[in-house]
């Protein structure tokens, strides 16, 4: 009896460590869309814009932004992957983007289109393990243009 009872102990303790790395193996990718509020850079990857003299790396901001200490808070506890997809003066509504002003400027619509395109290329890694989230933060380039330019247009 005592044997079995320590065969059942160690199976048990088997199945309880297959599961905690089976656990650590999921990778949560957080996958972002929007303006300059949520912008990581990608801006100034495409056109050297803002003056990192003045913006903190990159970034419209003077210092880390919202994706910055949303990969650190979850990093602490999780296999994260940011893959961040938005631009400066990026819009939700199509319509809105003003390409003549701010020519590195992606709606929505793009900004999806390209992390698909990445995802089709493989630059978007996918396991079984892969739990993928989508975050879209749009509002104030909206706002701001389609208020001046056509407040009678819907997106």
């Amino acid at each position: 009896m005592y044997r079995a009872n320590i065969v059942v102990a160690v199976c048990a303790f088997a199945l309880l460590l297959s599961a905690a790395h089976a656990a650590d193996k999921t990778v949560y990718q957080y996958v972002i869309f929007g303006d300059s509020v949520t912008d990581t850079g990608n801006v100034f990857r495409d056109g050297g814009v803002p003056d990192p003299l003045i913006y903190y790396k990159g970034r419209f901001t003077n210092g880390p932004n919202w994706v910055d200490y949303l990969n650190q808070s979850l990093s602490a506890k999780h296999k994260v992957q940011i893959f961040n997809y938005a631009t400066g003066g990026g819009v939700a509504c199509s319509f809105n983007l003003n390409n003549t002003r701010y020519p590195y400027a992606r709606d929505a619509v793009n900004q999806t289109g390209n992390f698909l395109a990445d995802l089709a290329r493989g630059k978007v890694p996918t396991t079984k393990y892969t739990r993928r989230i989508s975050v879209s933060w749009f509002a104030a380039n909206d706002i701001t243009v389609g208020a001046v330019a056509r407040a009678d247009v819907g997106c």
